[in-house]
């Protein structure tokens, strides 16, 4: 994506650095205090917004997609643990915890896995990256959805 912009290859790689290594800050920080919150509605919310500004940036102004990917890592890294630690916080016992991961993150990697597949498909009848990032905006609406729900103060 970013090459077709001008970027160059090491460049792009650099700017995939920064989104990673800034996500790992993320997912360490809010690791530190998501156990403490009432509820994570709103922490779900803020994973959302973070990922959409971030794509909706590269959609709209590449120019600046490091910018961008900074905010999109913030996003990933913070939604990664949320939606990890939510296993453990909506469950009364361990057994229970492991059994809701489970089911979860197989049906999650297995819709994750088509991701990149369904995104190879739509740029190659596409010819661009503008139709695959509109999807993952909405692709982020659906995740701020059922991150509302999934943050509620209540065990399943």
């Amino acid at each position: 994506m970013a090459v077709e912009h001008g970027v160059s290859a090491s460049t792009a790689g650099y700017h995939l650095f920064l989104y990673q290594a800034i996500a790992v800050i993320a997912n360490l920080t809010t690791a530190a205090f998501i156990s403490r919150l009432k509820d994570q509605r709103l922490l779900g919310l803020i994973c959302s917004l973070f990922i959409t500004i971030g794509v909706a940036g590269i959609l709209f102004k590449p120019a600046f997609s490091a910018v961008w990917l900074l905010f999109a890592g913030v996003g990933a890294g913070m939604s990664m643990v949320t939606c990890l630690t939510l296993f453990g916080l909506r469950t009364r016992e361990h057994s229970q915890a492991g059994q809701l991961s489970g089911k979860a993150q197989c049906i999650g990697y297995l819709i994750g896995a088509l991701g990149p597949y369904l995104a190879g498909i739509i740029r190659g009848h596409s010819l661009n990256w503008d139709s695959v990032l509109l999807c993952i905006l909405v692709v982020t609406l659906v995740q701020a959805y059922f991150a509302w729900h999934a943050g509620k103060d209540r065990f399943i």
